[in-house]
């Protein structure tokens, strides 16, 4: 497995995920893992500081790339 919001550098207010009670300390403890097959697929990965949720944790999003292989339709004979 591969953990993609450890993989890249941001702000320290992007990676913790956790805040403790009255603000005393700050946590990364919410991963996003990926499989190692599709570790290249995973551009961006952060934390979302958010105050509007009723929340003690900051949600964590990725931006991933994906190819699709073209399927080719069989012709009628």
């Amino acid at each position: 497995m591969y953990i993609a919001n450890s993989w890249f550098t941001q702000d320290r207010r992007r990676q913790y995920t956790w805040t403790k009670l009255g603000d005393t300390g700050r946590y990364q403890t919410d991963y996003i893992l990926t499989k190692c097959r599709y570790w290249n697929s995973v551009c961006n990965a952060k934390a979302y500081p958010a105050p509007v949720i009723d929340s003690d944790h900051n949600p964590v999003v990725a931006k991933l790339r994906e190819k699709l292989k073209k399927v080719l339709k069989a012709t009628m004979r």
